[in-house]
């Protein structure tokens, strides 16, 4: 996917997957432009985001998200923060902390996981699928924080990607 995608662009590749006009007009308004020059890219983006990873991580929080079940989200915003790449600060030993970007953070994150392997414990409130706090993991360590990421504009575009396309399946 080209950085230079275009929105009429992200809108004209949508016709690679579907005929249908009504569905291609839903999903440019649920994956509307945005102010940046790379507004078309930033949809496309967010769609794939959404149908590879988002979505199903929302769904699975909102299983898990019920009475007596305790729900917590960790939002690792390291770097570049690619999926995945919170594992070489939870996992790193001796000599391998050193070649990461922030090997301080390797301690702070090694601990709270620690604490809650063992004892349970976990230094940040409880979750709610609408929105609430998150234990922000970033370059001066852990913090709690307010849950900003959008998961209100998730649970819109998912609900459409389901209803839509998911339960529809073939007539897309």
């Amino acid at each position: 996917m080209p950085a230079n995608l275009t929105d009429a662009a992200f809108v004209a590749s949508l016709t690679q997957y579907t005929s249908n006009v009504t569905l291609i007009t839903k999903l440019a308004a649920a994956y509307g432009p945005d102010d940046t020059s790379l507004s078309g890219y930033n949809r496309a983006r967010d769609l794939i985001g959404d149908v590879g990873f988002n979505c199903n991580a929302l769904w699975t929080a909102t299983a898990f998200s019920i009475p007596g079940h305790k729900l917590h989200r960790v939002i690792f915003n390291v770097g570049t923060a690619a999926h995945g790449s919170d594992r070489a600060y939870t996992w790193s030993t001796g000599g391998t902390v050193t070649t990461l970007a922030f090997p301080q953070l390797v301690v702070s994150q090694q601990e709270w996981v620690a604490e809650f392997v063992v004892a349970g414990n976990m230094r940040w409130p409880e979750w709610r699928v609408n929105g609430g706090t998150a234990l922000w993991l970033n370059e001066t360590g852990p913090a709690v924080g307010q849950d900003y990421l959008g998961w209100r504009k998730h649970v819109q575009r998912c609900t459409l990607l389901r209803d839509e396309i998911y339960e529809k399946g073939s007539s897309v």
